[in-house]
C-alpha cells in the first residue's frame, strides 16, 4: 500500500479537508516530476518533525531505494542548520548573507550522487517553507527559477509543504 493511501486513511473525520488537500497536492503536480513531488513531501515531513509520516513516505513511495530519498533527507537536515544560521546572518550582516550562508557544508546534492542542484533545491525549498524562514524563501524561489523550475512547479512544492505541515498539526 502506498503512503498516500495510508496517511489519508489515518486522518480523522474532523480534518478530512486536509486529506482532500493532500490528495490534490500529490496529484496536481503542475509538471513537477512524481519522484520530486514525493521527495518534497519527505523533506517537508522531516522538517515538520513528523518522523512517522517521514517513515511512511520513505518506505512506501516511489522514493524507496533511490538517491532522491537520501537527498531529501539530507536537504531537510541541512536546512535545519540554515534555518537558524541564516536568521543570525540576516540580523548580524546582511551583506554576508548575500555572499555565503556560513562555513557549514551545504553541498548535499554533491554527496547524493546523481541528484541535480535543481532537484536538491526543490527539497531544500520544501523544508524552508515548513520552517517558515522568510529570509530564505525568496532566495530559494529565485534559485529554483534560475534552475528552470516554473512558478507553477514552485507553487506545487509550496502546496505539498503546506499539507505536510498541516498533517503534523492534526489532533487525534
Amino acid at each position: 500500500m502506498n503512503w498516500l493511501t495510508l496517511v489519508k486513511g489515518s486522518i480523522p473525520s474532523h480534518s478530512l479537508d486536509i486529506a482532500e488537500n493532500l490528495e490534490k497536492a500529490m496529484t496536481d503536480l503542475q509538471g513537477l516530476d512524481e519522484i520530486d513531488a514525493h521527495g518534497c513531501a519527505l523533506a517537508a515531513a522531516i522538517a515538520s518533525g513528523n518522523g512517522g509520516l517521514a517513515e511512511e513516505i520513505a518506505m512506501n513511495s516511489p522514493l524507496f531505494g533511490t538517491q532522491e530519498r537520501e537527498a531529501a533527507k539530507t536537504a531537510a537536515s541541512l536546512t535545519a542548520i540554515d534555518d537558524v544560521y541564516s536568521i543570525y546572518l540576516w540580523y548580524a550582516d546582511k551583506e554576508q548573507l548575500d555572499l555565503t550562508l556560513s562555513n557549514f557544508s551545504y553541498d548535499g546534492h554533491e554527496t547524493n550522487g546523481g541528484i541535480t542542484p535543481k532537484q536538491y533545491g526543490m527539497y531544500v525549498f520544501a523544508s524552508t517553507l515548513v520552517y517558515k524562514n522568510s529570509v530564505n524563501i525568496g532566495r530559494m524561489i529565485n534559485t529554483l527559477r534560475a534552475e528552470g523550475v516554473t512558478d507553477s512547479q514552485i507553487q506545487a512544492i509550496a502546496k505539498i509543504a503546506a499539507v505536510m505541515y498541516a498533517i503534523n498539526r492534526i489532533i487525534l
